[in-house]
């Protein structure tokens, strides 16, 4: 239970993050965080599933390395890990969406002045 709580903390931390760096003027800050995330788990999809060592054997005495069982592992593990990453992606355009009607809206207001 209080491992699950200091998930939801963290979790909640990093997207509140997410918000304030997408705010920012410079476009890049907001895709900090969700790069990070994607390549912590596409490091960790590779090094857990992608191993060489790993081999299966065939009822041919065939031994291949890298079968269509590990990459559905792969592909399974990193699209349900990168969910914060494609939560993140959406409050990073939405803060760009806003920030551009917004400086939209500005210069209007001035040339009505």
């Amino acid at each position: 239970m209080l491992l699950l709580l200091i998930l939801f903390i963290f979790m909640f931390g990093m997207l509140f993050l997410q918000f304030l760096l997408s705010r920012k003027e410079k476009w890049w800050l907001g895709l900090i965080l969700p790069t990070l995330w994607f390549s912590v788990i596409l490091f960790l999809a590779l090094s857990e599933f992608g191993n060489p060592n790993v081999s299966m054997e065939t009822k041919d005495g065939v031994v291949t390395v890298f079968s269509a069982g590990i990459l559905g592992s792969i592909v399974k593990f990193t699209s349900f890990s990168n969910i914060p990453t494609f939560a993140m992606l959406v409050i990073y355009f939405v803060c760009r969406i806003n920030q551009k009607k917004t400086k939209a809206s500005e210069k209007i207001s001035i040339q009505g002045l």
